[in-house]
């Protein structure tokens, strides 16, 4: 590793422990997101929400992760078989385990369910059923 990527390396992961620990110590994440959310316009209770291009985004993200993993996956078997696609054999293997280490074990395996916080959908402030848990 060269010294230039080893800095750019720790620097990145500085950002990143001091922006979780600003969010983890404090509520401004709550308070952000209360600056947008308006409870008393019923059916357009967060500001864009029926926009169509994030509605777009939203409805088929799971279609669009699952062509890219499909992809992935038979360009990494393939390249066993074809020597034309082993060039792609990293490439494949290191988008099917950011997709499967990233969201789907790192957050929804460790982070969400012993994070100690309500999800915004559990928070009566978020227009959930269940209490603020403590917080504001």
């Amino acid at each position: 590793m060269t010294p230039y990527r080893f800095y750019e390396l720790i620097i990145v992961l500085l950002l990143a422990i001091l922006t979780t620990l600003v969010f983890w110590l404090t509520d401004w994440d709550y308070r952000l997101a209360a600056i947008f959310y308006h409870p008393e316009k019923l059916g357009d209770v967060w500001p864009l929400q029926h926009h169509w291009f994030l509605k777009l985004l939203f409805d088929y993200a799971l279609p669009f992760i699952v062509a890219i993993v499909v992809s992935a996956l038979s360009i990494f078997l393939l390249s066993h078989i074809h020597d034309h696609s082993r060039p792609y054999r990293r490439q494949a293997l290191y988008v099917l385990l950011v997709i499967a280490l990233g969201p789907g074990l790192v957050v929804n395996l460790i982070v969400k369910d012993h994070w100690g916080r309500p999800r915004p959908v559990h928070r009566e402030s978020g227009a959930g059923q269940g209490g603020n848990a403590g917080l504001p």
